[in-house]
């Protein structure tokens, strides 16, 4: 199975490197070349993460990195892992990761679901949001509610 990560920062990042020395193909996708261009190169970006253990994931051929989405025609699940910026009463707007979810429709073949499962939001708007979207998932998928 090939899984991409789409943000390659604090929460992507370690995301991916975890899924592929758990015997899983990573993509990793970010639009920040620099960023892509360290880690195929086998270096790191946050101090917390050991170049040595990007580089045996490059080097073995279960994590790379890009910045073409068009690469999610390679994959199964797209994960989205991009900064969910509060407005001025600390609610999440979303932005980016709706317009990460909008990027990659043309390349998905499909309108790709966005569920985001995230606790930034004190007053809990994003959680309900994100419960009610997968409720309505999973009603299509004929699931039965838990």
């Amino acid at each position: 199975m090939k899984i991409a990560v789409v943000g390659l920062g604090h929460v992507g990042l370690p995301l991916s490197l975890q899924c592929a020395q758990s015997c899983v193909s990573m993509i990793g996708l970010d639009v920040d070349a620099k960023k892509v261009q360290l880690l195929n190169n086998g270096q790191s970006y946050i101090r917390h993460i050991k170049p040595s253990a990007i580089a045996e994931l490059v080097g073995s051929g279960k994590f790379w990195a890009s910045t073409e989405l068009s690469r999610i025609k390679d994959v199964e699940p797209v994960l989205i892992c991009v900064a969910t910026p509060l407005s001025k009463t600390s609610a999440s707007t979303g932005t980016p990761p709706r317009q990460v979810s909008g990027a990659l429709k043309p390349y998905a073949g499909f309108d790709p679901a966005l569920l985001v499962g995230i606790s930034d939001d004190e007053r809990g708007e994003v959680n309900r949001a994100w419960q009610a979207r997968q409720s309505h998932l999973l009603e299509e998928l004929g699931e039965p509610l838990r």
